[in-house]
């Protein structure tokens, strides 16, 4: 059990690290066809937007994993869709920002 809490936090670390690394420096170029097809229009605000989104999962791995291993009604499926959700999140602040401008 212990091991278990230790690779969710150790997750939880990741995502969160990574989010914050987003939001500082204030790059996008992970996202697929940046320079080729896509090159957002305000980068600044968009880092910082995608990695709040990525730091909340963080946060959310470190709440949400843990209660699935210690009430069994829990499932853990709800943090698929939680996932899901800020996977989706992700792509509309990707099309607001290439609409942003019109």
């Amino acid at each position: 059990m212990a091991l278990k809490l230790l690779f969710i936090f150790i997750v939880g670390l990741f995502l969160f690290g990574t989010g914050t690394y987003v939001w500082k420096k204030q790059q996008v170029s992970f996202i697929a066809g940046y320079g080729e097809f896509y090159h957002p229009r305000n980068e600044q605000l968009l880092a910082k937007r995608i990695g709040t989104v990525i730091r909340a999962l963080g946060v959310e791995t470190w709440i949400l994993l843990p209660l699935a291993l210690y009430i069994p009604e829990f499932k853990v499926s709800v943090y698929g869709v939680v996932a899901f959700l800020h996977v989706l999140m992700i792509l509309l602040l990707i099309a607001a920002d290439h609409i942003s401008s019109y």
